[in-house]
């Protein structure tokens, strides 16, 4: 939902979906010809949504909960292999305020379509940087189409929303085929916070007198690890150890390491450093690579076979990754293929594993017990 001082100003309900269990239908003739005049469709439209079936179920048409009459309703049912669901099949948005409101809120709708290349075209900005993970968009797809539907379609897709401070909400809910959460049921506020020296221990690991080396920091959720690569950045940038421009390309794909708003770092990671985020950190790393001749590069949170490729690439053009991924021991680390087998190609110098003890963090240096 997207609320102002409690009040909804759009909200996510259950709407209706018209299906049929195929095996169910008696007469093929006469179901196209019952549903095709109640539905207000054609028999050739129908029967290719019945062709689309899966696990025997063929979503016919969907409505608003307020677009089908009860008579309609009555009818359809009496139809052998017809069935209504409320709410499982379909979710819609609501906007109590309506256009009072509009160009704030915006809205939700279908993909620009109208034209093939117009829609492919869109499809491959929306996916640009996405995985089959992620969810992708496809031409059956609803996108926020302007104001704050628009601003927030992309984070709500990633399960999360990012506050201007940094700090992170993340969204538990029912996912929607298309990739995006609604009816949200839960939340986890993870607060971004900056401590000062927390990456002094780092320092020390992973500073030579021939500069920056590459190191990947371990550590469980919750340990600190994107506030230790906080005030890393910030250590590199004071000290000028970045490289010899003392500028540092930051892959920040959900805005937690420099809370940029406007293109400006709200966390203090240098007045130098170049942030790219809004992409998932693959693509940001990607470009940042092409564009700005880094000699360092750092990232957060690993995870994806994507991931481990960008930061593998970058590796090879002689770039110096500083980076983290969740691992709470070398065993644990081993055990996720992907980043095993950068560590094991030499894409790191140093593996360093942080923990958390009562209120202190502890750096280890694992990287003998990987190599």
């Amino acid at each position: 939902e997207i609320l102002s001082n409690g009040e909804a100003l759009a909200k996510t309900t259950g709407g209706i979906s018209v299906y049929a269990s195929v095996s169910k239908i008696e007469d093929m003739s006469l179901f196209l010809q019952q549903t095709s005049r109640l539905l207000n469709m054609t028999e050739a439209a129908i029967t290719k949504k019945l062709e689309k079936a899966y696990n025997d179920v063929a979503i016919i048409k969907q409505y608003y909960s307020d677009e089908i009459t009860d008579s309609v309703r009555e009818q359809l049912l009496q139809i052998a292999g017809i069935g209504i669901d409320n709410g499982n099949y379909y979710t819609v948005r609501e906007y109590p305020y309506g256009e009072l409101l509009a160009h704030l809120v915006g809205y939700i709708g279908a993909i620009p379509s109208e034209t093939k290349e117009k829609l492919q075209a869109e499809l491959d900005r929306l996916n640009e940087g996405r995985t089959e993970r992620d969810g992708l968009y496809n031409a059956d797809s609803r996108v926020g189409r302007l104001g704050l539907e628009q601003q927030y379609e992309q984070e709500l897709r990633g399960g999360y929303v990012t506050l201007e401070d940094g700090s992170r909400v993340g969204i538990c809910g029912r996912l929607n085929p298309s990739g995006s959460v609604s009816m949200p049921g839960s939340f986890n506020i993870r607060i971004a916070r900056e401590i000062k020296g927390a990456a002094d221990g780092l320092m020390e690991r992973i500073t030579t007198r021939d500069g920056v080396l590459s190191a990947l920091i371990l550590s469980e959720p919750g340990a600190g690890k994107t506030t230790v690569l906080i005030n890393r950045i910030a250590n590199l940038m004071r000290f000028g150890r970045g490289s010899d421009s003392n500028e540092i390309p930051i892959a920040d794909e959900r805005g937690e390491i420099a809370a940029s708003v406007n293109g400006v770092p709200r966390l203090d990671v240098g007045d130098n450093t170049d942030v790219m985020g809004g992409c998932a950190k693959c693509r940001a790393m990607e470009l940042m690579i092409r564009a700005m001749s880094p000699q360092v590069l750092i990232t957060d949170e690993i995870a994806t076979a994507e991931d481990a490729a960008a930061v593998m690439d970058a590796s090879g053009c002689g770039i110096r990754v500083i980076a983290s991924a969740h691992a709470g021991s070398a065993a644990e680390i081993m055990r996720r293929r992907d980043i095993s087998g950068i560590i094991a190609a030499g894409a790191f110098n140093k593996v360093l594993l942080l923990k958390k003890q009562g209120t202190e963090r502890r750096l280890y240096d694992i990287t003998e017990e990987l190599t």
